[in-house]
C-alpha cells in the first residue's frame, strides 16, 4: 500500500474508531464509505455496509439506496414506497484488497458471488448480514409494480491499491462478467 493511501486509512480508522480491526477490515470499511459516501451523501452506518467475514461470497460492502435513500430494513422500504408511491432501486456490490494488482481470480470470483446473490436459489455459503440483505433485496423486488421509471441499477466496483492499466485478459473477465448479470434481468 502506498504512504498516500496508508495515511488516509489510518487517519479514516482513527475517526471511525477501528483501529483495533485488521488492515485489510479497515481497507473494506475505507473502500465501503469511499464509495457509498459518493453515490448517496447522507449519513450511514459503517456496519451497515460492511458484509465481509466468512461467508461473504466475495462481496466485503453492499448497499441498497431506494429513491436516493439507504435503506437496512423492510419497514424503511415500506415508508418510501408509501411516501412517494414509486421505487427507484439501485444495490451497489464492492470488494476490497489491500493487494497492489488486480486480480483476475479475485475478480472473478467477486463477479461470481454477485450473480449468485442475485440468482434466484443462492448457493454459496451467505453469513448473516448477505442473508439480510439478500432478503431486504428480494422485497425490493417483490415490489417491482412500484417501479414505474426504470429497473433497478446494479453496480460493482472493485477496489485495490493498484493502478488500472486496462490489462485485456481482466477488460474480458469483466465484459463476461457484464453480460452474465444483465442476462440475470
Amino acid at each position: 500500500m502506498d504512504k498516500i493511501t496508508k495515511s488516509l486509512l489510518d487517519t479514516f480508522s482513527v475517526q471511525y474508531e477501528i483501529v483495533q480491526k485488521s488492515e485489510s477490515t479497515q481497507f473494506e470499511y475505507f473502500a465501503n464509505y469511499s464509495i457509498i459516501s459518493k453515490l448517496d451523501r447522507s449519513s450511514f452506518e459503517l456496519d451497515d455496509i460492511h458484509t465481509g467475514s466468512s461467508g461473504d461470497c466475495a462481496i466485503d460492502g453492499l448497499g441498497l439506496i431506494v429513491n436516493g435513500k439507504i435503506i437496512t430494513d423492510v419497514d424503511e422500504l415500506n415508508e418510501i414506497i408509501q411516501g412517494t408511491g414509486h421505487l427507484d432501486a439501485e444495490i451497489i456490490f464492492i470488494q476490497a484488497k489491500t493487494t497492489s494488482s488486480f486480480s483476475g481470480s479475485d475478480i472473478g470470483t467477486f463477479i461470481h458471488g454477485v450473480k449468485d446473490f442475485l440468482s434466484d436459489r443462492s448457493r454459496l455459503v451467505q453469513n448473516d448480514k448477505i442473508k439480510q440483505m439478500k432478503t431486504l433485496w428480494d422485497s425490493v423486488i417483490s415490489k417491482s409494480s412500484f417501479m414505474v421509471n426504470r429497473r433497478p441499477y446494479c453496480k460493482l466496483f472493485f477496489v485495490c491499491t493498484g493502478k488500472w492499466v486496462g490489462d485485456q485478459n481482466l477488460q474480458a473477465i469483466i465484459e463476461n462478467g457484464k453480460s452474465e448479470l444483465e442476462a440475470i434481468g
